[in-house]
């Protein structure tokens, strides 16, 4: 290890902190932009089929705002519903479906001693930017982000992310928690504590960058 006195420690310390972070980020992402180890493509489609996700293939494409899906999927269902289909890359349906059967349904249980059985959510692909970034594109644009807003119990109990994350009692932990999780899954976790931007919702992505907003 290489000691630097002094003065000189103030000032070259944050640059070789930065240096590092940029080199494990850089290791941690493909030159696409996606989550090192990502499934793509037909061994992404089997192991959606595998976990039971019910899903319709769609063709790539791309817009002239630069918006676009490289293997889309539209994801409908599965062992835990969704409130509408969203149409996101393959990669990021498996990340929902495994998050959906795992974590969150172990919360569920944990919390509430029933089975999740549907996920709401604003939806996923969008064509747009993000607020406030001057310009730059939304992970919701290459259809690698989605928006949670709740959740629906066995018995039809709700929980809402708008109504319980400043609430107190076991909606908000439970919701709490899933956000952690979330943070273990997905690149970027947003939630309301992050800004006024996400008060009624989770927003969860595959970006190329790692931002646990919780």
């Amino acid at each position: 290890m290489i000691r630097i006195a002094g003065w000189m420690a103030s000032v070259y310390a944050p640059v070789g902190a930065f240096l590092l972070a940029a080199l494990i980020l850089s290791a941690c992402t493909d030159d696409k932009g996606r989550l090192a180890g990502a499934m793509d493509g037909p061994a992404c489609r089997a192991a959606l089929a595998k976990d039971g996700a019910k899903f319709e293939t769609v063709a790539d494409f791309t817009t002239n705002s630069g918006c676009g899906i490289t293997d889309p999927v539209k994801l409908t269902g599965g062992v835990v519903g969704l409130s509408q289909p969203a149409e996101m890359g393959c990669s990021l349906a498996l990340a929902v479906t495994e998050f959906e059967q795992g974590d969150i349904q172990a919360l569920a249980q944990r919390y509430f001693h029933q089975k999740l059985t549907r996920l709401d959510h604003m939806g996923a692909y969008s064509c747009r930017t993000v607020r406030d970034a001057k310009g730059r594109m939304s992970e919701h644009a290459i259809g690698h982000a989605i928006d949670i807003s709740g959740f629906v119990l066995a018995d039809g109990t709700r929980i809402s992310v708008e109504n319980d994350w400043f609430s107190t009692g076991p909606k908000r932990d439970f919701l709490r928690d899933v956000a952690k999780a979330a943070c273990e899954r997905f690149a970027v976790v947003l939630t309301p504590n992050y800004n006024l931007d996400h008060f009624n919702h989770i927003h969860a992505d595959l970006s190329k960058w790692k931002l646990c907003g919780i």
